[in-house]
């Protein structure tokens, strides 16, 4: 939902927007997207932010799928719990999954690995990503969020949005930057 010039944000959690140390298995890169149809790279373990080093906790914006939180759904195991809302500008960047608006998860972000040649010193780079680095974390604003999420229930021709896409990763300075309801 969309109200003037903000975005709803939501997470069911008994303890609200609470900010906690992340230990998922997946990546913060720090780089923010500015254009999800362009190609972006990064060199591993230059640009990475370890998960363990980065506090937040994980919700929702704009659309999402209500079904995740019934019997069989993803956040099933949340049913019962409160329902927090809050709100952040339009223009505000946050964490998301690194991938475009199509059923495939095409990632925005390739990630190289830079190897340096001992008896040279030359500096070479590969390509090190998998499919995994699709659920990596990049920023991206809410409005860029939105276009996205959009554009994937038009070409999808859906009224459902997938986790994957509608699930974001709040940090401390977003959670003071956020209006709470």
């Amino acid at each position: 939902m969309l109200t003037e010039n903000k975005v709803r944000i939501v997470r069911f959690a008994n303890e609200g927007f609470d900010i906690k140390r992340d230990t998922g298995a997946f990546s913060f890169y720090d780089l923010e997207v500015t254009d999800y149809s362009h190609d972006y790279t990064l060199i591993r373990n230059r640009d990475r932010i370890h998960s363990q080093s980065i506090d937040g906790c994980y919700c929702h914006f704009y659309k999402f799928n209500v079904q995740s939180i019934q019997d069989g759904g993803i956040l099933a195991s949340r049913q019962g719990h409160k329902i927090n809302i809050g709100y952040l500008a339009l223009d505000h960047a946050v964490y998301a999954r690194n991938m475009r608006p199509d059923k495939d998860k095409t990632r925005i972000v390739r990630v190289n690995k830079e190897i340096r040649d001992p008896s040279n010193g030359n500096t070479h780079t590969f390509q090190d990503d998998s499919y995994m680095d699709s659920y990596a974390w990049v920023r991206m604003k809410l409005s860029l969020l939105i276009e996205r999420t959009n554009e994937y229930l038009r070409t999808n021709k859906t009224d459902i949005v997938p986790e994957h896409l509608s699930e974001i990763f709040l940090t401390g300075d977003d959670q003071r930057s956020m209006e709470i309801k």
